[in-house]
C-alpha cells in the first residue's frame, strides 16, 4: 500500500481554511478585549506599603528559633538546656518585634487584630486546638506501627482513617454550625476530640471494633471545629486587614501544630526509657494521649469566652426558616 502524496491543491485549500480559523480567533480575541475594556470599571492601583525589612528579620528570626527550640524539647536533637535556651531567645525576639509593630501600619504581623475579639479567640483557643492535630499525626502512626507491632500498610490505613471523616465533615460543618450555632459547636466537637483522645489512651491491643470508631469520630470532630474556627478568626476583620488576619491565622496554625508534636513526643519520652535511641513501649503512649485530651479542655474553656450573637453573620438564615433562637 502507497502513502499518498498531498496535491498543490489540497495544500492551498488547507491553508485558506487555517487561515479562516486564525482570522476568526483573532476576531474574537478583539472583541473579547473591547468588551472587557467596556463593561470592566476602572480600579485604580492601591498603594503598596514598603516591606518592613527589620520587623520581617525580627519575626522570622523570633519564631524560626523558638520553633526550633521547641521542636527539639524531648527529642535529644540538642540538649534539653540548649532547647529550652532557644525557646527562650526565640520569645524574647517575638517580645521586641511586638513592641517595634505598636502603632505601625506596615506590620507584617499585626497586633492589632487582636482588638477584634472574634480573631483573638480565634487565635488563641485554634493554635491551642491544633496542638491535637499535631499530636494525633505523631501519636498515631507510633501507636499502630511501634505499639501494636502492625504492618506498615496496616498502620497507614488506621491512621489514614482520620481523612475519611474531615472529608465528610467539610460538607456537613456548615449545616451543623447554623443550626447548632459556632460556641456550641466549638465546644462541643473540642469536648468530643478530647473523649476520643482518653479512648486512644486505654488501647492496649489491637482492637478494631475500637480503634476505627475512635479514630474515624476524632477526625470528624477535628474537621468541624476547624471549620469553625477558620471563620470566626475572619468575620470582623475589615477588608484592609484581611491580608495581614490570614497571614498571622497561617503562622498560629503551624505553631501550634508544632507544639502539639513537642508536647507528645516529651510525654512520650518522659513515660519510657531516657536513652535517646530507645523506641517507646505501648505503655507509653496513655500519658501521651491523655495529656492531648487535656490540651483539648484547655481549649474547650478558651472558646467559651467566644460571645453570644459575636459569630452570627456567619450563618445562614433563610427568610422562610421558622424562628430560632439567637446562638453563636
Amino acid at each position: 500500500m502507497t502513502e499518498s502524496t498531498p496535491t498543490e491543491s489540497d495544500t492551498r485549500a488547507r491553508d485558506r481554511a487555517a487561515g479562516r480559523g486564525f482570522g476568526h480567533a483573532h476576531g474574537d480575541g478583539a472583541l473579547a478585549i473591547a468588551l472587557a475594556m467596556i463593561l470592566i470599571p476602572r480600579v485604580a492601583p492601591e498603594p503598596v506599603q514598603r516591606l518592613d525589612l527589620s520587623g520581617f528579620a525580627l519575626s522570622a528570626l523570633g519564631l524560626g528559633v523558638a520553633l526550633f527550640g521547641l521542636s527539639c524539647i524531648g527529642e535529644h536533637l540538642v540538649s534539653t538546656h540548649a532547647a529550652l535556651a532557644a525557646m527562650a531567645a526565640g520569645l524574647v525576639l517575638i517580645a521586641a518585634y511586638l513592641l517595634r509593630a505598636r502603632g505601625r501600619t506596615d506590620a507584617l504581623v499585626d497586633p492589632r487584630l487582636f482588638r477584634h475579639h472574634t480573631f483573638a479567640v480565634g487565635i488563641i483557643s485554634g493554635t491551642i486546638f491544633r496542638m491535637s492535630g499535631g499530636a494525633a499525626a505523631f501519636l498515631l502512626p507510633l501507636l499502630f506501627r511501634i505499639g501494636l507491632g502492625l504492618s506498615i500498610v496496616v498502620s497507614g490505613l488506621l491512621s489514614g482513617l482520620f481523612a475519611p471523616g474531615g472529608l465528610t465533615m467539610r460538607a456537613l460543618a456548615p449545616r451543623i454550625l447554623d443550626r447548632v450555632g459556632f460556641r456550641r459547636t466549638l465546644i462541643l466537637g473540642t469536648l468530643v476530640s478530647a473523649a476520643t483522645f482518653v479512648g486512644l489512651g486505654f488501647i492496649q491491643s489491637v482492637s478494631c471494633p475500637l480503634i476505627v470508631p475512635l479514630v474515624i469520630v476524632a477526625g470528624f470532630a477535628q474537621a468541624l471545629v476547624f471549620t469553625g474556627l477558620n471563620g470566626i478568626v475572619f468575620v470582623d476583620a475589615t477588608e484592609e486587614e484581611m491580608g495581614r488576619a490570614t497571614g498571622l491565622s497561617a503562622v498560629t496554625q503551624q505553631v501550634g501544630l508544632t507544639a502539639g508534636i513537642s508536647l507528645s513526643a516529651l510525654v512520650l519520652r518522659l513515660g519510657g526509657s531516657p536513652a535517646p535511641t530507645a523506641p517507646p513501649q505501648l505503655s507509653h503512649f496513655p500519658a501521651a494521649f491523655w495529656a492531648t485530651a487535656a490540651v483539648l479542655v484547655v481549649a474547650a474553656a478558651s472558646m467559651a469566652a467566644l460571645r453570644k450573637g459575636e459569630a452570627a453573620a456567619l450563618r445562614h438564615r433563610p427568610e422562610h426558616a421558622h424562628r430560632q433562637h439567637e446562638r453563636v
